[in-house]
């Protein structure tokens, strides 16, 4: 996708340099450690695909997370040779038999745009494999990650390794030069972007020796390491069949196939402008709650169907509704279309306000108005203007979007976009999160929300 979901909390960042700083925080002296041993040197397989690359799937590295717990030993300093070079190893560590200790716990350790995307997008292409996002390319970047046919996810869940620190022959002062070995356990999930589905769980592991020692030495052999993980996932026949196409992706799930059309009765379409009535859209418009969270949502029919977006209710089957005038009600989620990020819930009770949907296409720069709970409950019944910027499709889904400068943020998701009149257009989604980025706010369009769970509107 080119944008993010909007009711997510964006995750902390770590960068692999806050690694290193984690490492060495995490440096203890304990005597009764033994030495580590760490695996013997033995290389994967090397995996290299001669098609073209219109004939393959392509891939982006969407995340990197710790699965190490804070203050698990990961590597020692051991007081004699293990095959790197270095002077005087380790000379002042030894007798203490000092640990490296991994102090990042369970943290994100990176993505496509980090020092571990480099490694990963390096290893792919070195092989002929196609991956998007290569961090070292300054502009595109964000369209050259939607083209990627499948997200991988990966979890660090072992690291051991042995590291030299040099000492010249005279003196007590390291050089802040580092030789070491490594090896690294990844728990690998990859995910079709067409149908959001899992596809391949798999494991790896990576070893690395920095034989010369080095100014960053523990990083570099952090990601040589990782790289080699990464070299043991491509060189497995399930992950090439993936990327030669052999394996067919499962397709985008539509209720519209797999449940019978529901029909329901549609609120008269408005005319006239809505500006100065605003609040008479109101109480249509409600906030959607669940354990994770909060989204927005309307209702569609005064019997009290209620339409938001997948990500507000993910799997759950009850929610809570909040109205505008602060009562709540038990809510059960009826439909939910994840490709299209579409729900229906039905709240058991009659409504008086619906808000009319209308099913013509909008064009720009037509005026439209967001409606939602932005950040906090009590922000509901929170009114954004703007006009249609564009519509844009998703290379990678082929899904349709409304995109507006009428600001949403979190807790927008699910709230309806309605035109000049007060008809509603669109359902509220995401938007790109950057600071380069500004108004670029994306909707699903209504008559695609209501095709993907199979609603047919009736007078």
């Amino acid at each position: 996708m080119f944008f993010e979901p909007h009711r997510a909390v964006p995750v902390r960042r770590i960068a692999i340099a806050a690694c290193a700083a984690a490492f060495l925080a995490g440096c203890n002296t304990k005597n009764t450690m033994p030495v580590n041993k760490a695996p013997a040197a033995t290389a994967p397989t090397a995996a290299t695909i001669a098609a073209p690359a219109s004939q393959q799937a392509k891939f982006v590295l969407s995340k990197v997370v710790s699965g190490i717990r804070t203050g698990t030993t990961i590597a020692h300093f051991p007081g004699w040779d293990f095959g790197v070079e270095g002077t005087a190893c380790n000379r002042e560590r030894w007798r203490g038999a000092d640990t490296l200790e991994w102090g990042s716990g369970n943290a994100e350790l990176g993505d496509w745009s980090s020092e571990l995307g480099e490694v990963f997008h390096g290893v792919l292409t070195a092989r002929g494999f196609q991956a998007a996002g290569d961090p070292k390319k300054i502009f595109n970047q964000q369209d050259a990650v939607t083209g990627a046919d499948y997200q991988v996810g990966g979890r660090i869940t072992g690291i051991n390794g042995n590291f030299c620190e040099v000492y010249p022959l005279l003196g007590k002062t390291p050089t802040g030069e580092y030789s070491g070995e490594m090896s690294m356990t990844v728990e690998w999930v990859i995910l079709s972007t067409v149908s959001k589905q899992e596809v391949l769980r798999a494991t790896s592991t990576g070893y690395f020796m920095q034989k010369q020692p080095r100014r960053g030495g523990i990083i570099a052999t952090f990601d040589g390491a990782f790289g080699e993980a990464v070299n043991s996932l491509i060189a497995q026949p399930d992950f090439t069949n993936l990327a030669l196409k052999k394996t067919a992706p499962p397709p985008a799930q539509s209720a519209s196939t797999a449940e019978a059309v529901m029909k329901f009765k549609v609120a008269t379409l408005r005319t006239g402008k809505v500006d100065r009535d605003m609040a008479t859209l109101f109480p249509a418009v409600v906030t959607v709650r669940d354990a994770g969270g909060h989204g927005s949502g309307f209702f569609i029919s005064t019997d009290g169907l209620i339409l938001t977006n997948y990500h507000v209710v993910g799997e759950a089957t009850d929610v809570a509704i909040i109205l505008n005038n602060g009562l709540e009600a038990a809510g059960k989620v009826l439909r939910r279309d994840k490709a299209r990020d579409v729900a229906l819930i039905k709240m058991p009770v009659r409504v008086p306000n619906a808000l009319a949907l209308r099913m013509t296409e909008v064009t720009p720069p037509e005026r439209v108005y967001a409606i939602g709970s932005p950040i906090k409950e009590n922000m509901s019944s929170t009114v954004t203007a703007g006009v249609v910027s564009a519509i844009r499709k998703d290379k990678t889904t082929g899904q349709t979007f409304i995109q507006s400068d009428a600001a949403i943020s979190a807790g927008n998701s699910g709230g309806p976009l309605v035109d000049e009149n007060g008809n509603v257009v669109g359902i509220s989604t995401a938007s790109i999160e950057r600071r380069d980025a500004q108004n670029l706010n994306f909707f699903v369009p209504i008559r695609s929300a209501l095709d993907a769970i199979a609603l047919q509107p009736e007078k």
